[in-house]
């Protein structure tokens, strides 16, 4: 069986439970298997995170968020400001870093010579 990547939507999960109640599983098993399939999912509520935050929760590494950050691949969208000098910390999509996650950009570069 293959597992879906994408969140059910709450028409998805209400007939999944009118299938699991018609098939009999009884009404504590049903609520113990809805709770552990909802701690598994991540929410995403477009909301903005910083680089830190990403790293942190998808486990990349803060450099490599950073360089998608620098050629493009991953969009900033926006800054948190600092009172003192500096530009702040970057903000991105946490859905974004999801997807790249998922389907990381292909690498590129000059191709090296293979070694004989």
């Amino acid at each position: 069986m293959v597992e879906s990547k994408r969140r059910p939507t709450q028409k998805a999960l209400e007939e999944a439970k009118g299938t699991l109640v018609a098939l009999g599983v009884p009404e504590d098993e049903l609520n113990t298997m809805v709770l552990t399939a909802a701690a598994g999912q991540q929410q995403f509520d477009g909301r903005l995170i910083t680089l830190q935050e990403a790293s942190e929760r998808h486990a990349i590494p803060y450099n490599t968020l950073l360089a998608w950050v620098y050629r493009g691949t991953l969009q900033e969208q926006g800054r948190e400001k600092y009172p003192a000098r500096g530009g702040g910390k970057v903000l991105v999509s946490d859905e974004e870093v999801a997807h790249l996650k998922e389907h990381p950009p292909k690498r590129t570069g000059r191709p090296r010579n293979k070694s004989q």
